[in-house]
């Protein structure tokens, strides 16, 4: 069969049709589509030509009707409205003989008369639209279970080949099917005419087309017609059926063929051109998408709160690193399942050979490639949200950490987690980015031998742990130490209390990326109690003056004077309380240093002094008379109460910093 065609216009016209050729494409028909019948050339031919013949006299009548028709609606309008020409006429007729007169009006009467109606033309359903509703009515009365209300029809011609779009005629194999498959009783016949019937048709019916016509049951000469049509198959489906058993419907169930239709269009001649062409139009578009890009991340960067914890980072990546058993792959399915996070493996291939040691200390974390079994016991208690299979599964897969840092830095703002970077090497490219975490894991050695539950002999189990952590001659657990963000000791008996920790952990805190304002003050105020000389305490200042460092400031003796761990201050090396309280030290306290260090001029409106231990009653005076208005500390000191109370009377706000929390709580004023 040859392949459909649209000749009709549409929005797919190209102004230029001599850049196109044609082209035909193979595409899967739908398996449940009645398909019209195939019926022989010869057989369509006969079949017009004996309709021709039942349409006998038709033609006469609709000709004799059309012209009865207009003259009646030419004398209706001349009586409406009379004119010149009916004067003229009326006077001619009133001077002409009798007879003429009389001549005049039988002929008119003559060509009046109206034949009678073809006995044939009661039993026509004619038009696309006319039949379609006597099918759609027939079918819907047959699976109610009613009495027909129309007669039903017998034979529907259809002139497939001259309608153009072929898409208004394709429901009426689908009725035709509907129909036929609720009764096996006269089945209705659909038949395609010849290229041209359509013409010869509207010619008979004096119309300007007919696409389609459908015979009524027991319509005089349809017997004659339907002997011809023995061979004619008739459309019917087994899935458009309502009263076949379902028992039947096993027993005659078949396989339906593959149909590939093949749909006529239009390519260019030069796809390699047209392709360059497209891309050359859609390169200013997506270079104004990725400039659109750059300017929301800029965007988000400027307007960035200075003044509040960091919340705007837009992406985490989290490596996950432990010993064996201690959830680390627990860790990262409550990511990836709760959190939503994407999982990212490390896989080895042909282009990156893996020593043997780093294979096998990657198999001591993941737990996925290792020989030895899962620890069933622990993870038997309750299901994990997300299994390891479907977790490696959806993993997203990389040859080379350089690729995964390329990967993750260029879809900054999505979340991704990993097991796989386990070496000193692998971990140090990722360290330079402010949203890399590596979180650390660990639990008792009993605790996590007993979650193994295999084979493995206690003995060999600690060795191979120490092998892990200490290395030998490898890369071991402990030279990543110093890069670990997070550690967490999971001697949780379930795993919905390990959930329930990480969870209040609140890993997608930005602050452990990036400190906040009192975390990174009151650490560089512990940093700079490392510069201490006292042999009582090493307490570290810092004097802030918005979000600026004005000052810092540490314990111990004057400029110029032995330091105290030299022996510089006799109370302080002598560890009696025989001087008093403070009498006969000599030590400059870090509140002093800081403030002296920073002036009267440079203290005022906004200024923070971060100490890691609360003031004494002295620098708690000196801090007030110079104007500092708020003060935030960390350790206690024996006097707290004495200097909170004075802090308060002053109307200086004190806090303490929490470093578990890693945030500060005001204190309730006295």
């Amino acid at each position: 069969m040859s392949a459909k065609t649209h000749t009709h216009g549409s929005n797919r016209d190209r102004q230029n049709q001599l850049e196109t050729r044609v082209v035909f494409k193979g595409v899967l028909d739908n398996p449940y589509r009645i398909h019209w019948p195939s019926v022989p050339l010869n057989l369509q031919n006969l079949v017009l030509a004996q309709t021709i013949s039942l349409l006998d006299g038709v033609s006469e009548y609709q000709h004799v009707k059309s012209q009865h028709s207009r003259k009646r609606k030419r004398e209706e309008r001349v009586k409406t409205r009379p004119g010149k020409k009916a004067k003229v006429d009326d006077s001619n007729q009133a001077a002409m003989p009798g007879p003429a007169a009389s001549d005049s009006s039988s002929k008119i009467q003559v060509d009046t008369v109206v034949p009678p109606i073809p006995e044939i033309f009661s039993f026509l359903v004619t038009g696309i639209n006319a039949i379609t509703k006597r099918l759609e009515t027939l079918v819907k009365a047959r699976r109610e279970g009613l009495d027909e209300p129309l007669p039903g029809l017998r034979l529907v011609l259809v002139c497939r080949a001259d309608i153009n779009p072929p898409m208004l005629i394709d429901h009426l194999p689908h009725l035709v099917a509907a129909y036929n498959s609720t009764t096996p009783v006269d089945p209705i016949l659909l038949i395609s005419l010849p290229q041209g019937a359509e013409q010869t048709l509207a010619g008979l019916f004096g119309v300007r087309r007919v696409a389609a016509m459908g015979f009524v049951r027991n319509a005089p000469g349809l017997s004659t017609l339907l002997s011809t049509l023995t061979s004619a198959p008739v459309l019917t489906a087994a899935w458009l059926s309502t009263q076949v058993a379902i028992s039947e419907l096993k027993r005659s169930t078949s396989i339906i063929p593959t149909h590939i239709k093949q749909l006529r269009t239009t390519a260019p001649k030069d796809m390699k051109a047209a392709k360059e062409q497209r891309a050359a139009a859609l390169a200013p578009r997506k270079k104004g998408k990725r400039r659109m890009k750059r300017k929301q991340g800029l965007t988000m960067l400027l307007t960035y709160d200075l003044c509040g914890p960091v919340s705007n980072i837009s992406s985490m990546f989290i490596s996950i690193i432990g010993t064996r058993s201690s959830g680390c792959s627990s860790a990262q399915d409550y990511l990836v399942s709760v959190k939503e996070f994407s999982c990212i493996r490390l896989v080895s291939s042909g282009d990156l050979p893996l020593d043997s040691n780093a294979v096998k200390h990657r198999s001591f974390l993941s737990l996925d490639a290792t020989p030895l079994p899962s620890p069933a016991p622990y993870y038997a208690t309750e299901a994990s949200p997300i299994s390891k299979e479907d977790s490696v599964a959806s993993a997203l897969t990389f040859k080379t950490p350089e690729d995964i840092l390329d990967y993750v830095t260029r879809n900054w703002r999505s979340n991704f987690v990993t097991t796989d970077l386990l070496t000193y090497k692998e971990i140090q490219v990722f360290v330079k980015r402010p949203f890399f975490l590596l979180l650390s894991l660990d639990a008792p050695l009993l605790a996590r031998y007993r979650r193994l539950n295999s084979n493995v002999s206690l003995q060999s189990f600690i060795a191979e742990d120490d092998e892990y952590r200490f290395g030998k001659g490898g890369p071991s657990l402990n030279a990543t130490a110093d890069w670990v963000t997070l550690r967490v000791i999971n001697d949780f008996p379930s795993l919905s209390a390990f959930h329930a920790h990480l969870e209040e952990l609140d890993l997608l805190d930005s602050s452990h990326l990036r400190p906040d304002w009192d975390m990174y003050f009151m650490t560089l105020a512990s940093l700079a109690s490392q510069r201490s000389n006292c042999m009582k305490r090493r307490v570290g200042a810092i004097l802030v003056r918005d979000k600026r460092i004005v000052s810092t400031g540490y314990n111990g003796t004057p400029r110029g004077v032995r330091n105290c761990n030299d022996g510089g201050c006799p109370r302080c090396n002598s560890g009696s309380e025989a001087f008093g309280d403070n009498d006969g030290c000599v030590c400059l306290h870090a509140e002093e240093n800081a403030l002296l260090e920073a002036g009267k001029e440079r203290v005022g409106k906004g200024s923070v002094l971060y100490c890691n231990t609360c003031p004494c009653l002295k620098c708690t005076v000196k801090i007030i008379q110079t104007g500092v208005e708020s003060v935030v500390y960390n350790l206690s000191y024996k006097v707290d109460a004495a200097s909170s109370n004075l802090f308060a009377e002053a109307g200086v706000q004190l806090r303490k910093f929490d470093p578990s929390a890693g945030r500060s709580q005001t204190l309730a004023l006295a």
